[in-house]
């Protein structure tokens, strides 16, 4: 017994549609890739934001945050990557964070835009990450390192013999 035309048409339609699905599910993602950018990058600008801050005990959140931003400049100087203000490429780092009794969950979004002086910026690299640790260990140095290795996670593998 042959299948019904309706039928033939219903098993060809699905057919199409797992054969599209896949290429347009592929396309909405950053290709693996494109860390490329990152090669031969040894100078930028970089500031950390900090869209969320709890009262943390004994820490003002301006210096919070400029203690932050200074210590994720260090450990890029450390691999040789020196900040340079006004730069075309502008490291951000941007940070929020909540509370629920003894413990703390923050996110963290790194990002390398170019700048343009007379056209839109362009989002060249992304990476983001959430963790959840106690309330108390929440410090300037633990949000510099996290910026920090996720940026140079991915920079050392286009940069490094």
């Amino acid at each position: 017994m042959s299948p019904t035309p309706a039928l033939r048409r219903l098993l060809t339609g699905a057919l199409m549609l797992s054969l599209l699905l896949p290429w347009s599910l592929q396309a909405q993602v950053f290709p693996r890739g494109n860390g490329i950018v990152l090669g031969n990058v040894n100078q930028l600008d970089l500031y950390v934001d900090v869209s969320r801050l709890l009262e943390i005990p004994g820490a003002d959140p301006v210096e919070f945050r400029l203690g932050s931003q200074r210590l994720l400049e260090e450990s890029l100087a450390a691999r040789g990557i020196s900040r340079r203000p006004s730069n075309r490429l502008y490291l951000v780092c941007s940070v929020e964070a909540t509370e629920a009794g003894a413990q703390l969950a923050y996110a963290t979004n790194v990002e390398l835009w170019e700048r343009q002086s007379t056209d839109v910026h362009s989002l060249l690299w992304r990476r983001s990450a959430i963790a959840t640790i106690d309330a108390g260990q929440f410090r300037a140095e633990l949000l510099a390192a996290t910026c920090a290795d996720q940026f140079l996670g991915e920079w050392s593998r286009w940069n490094e013999k």
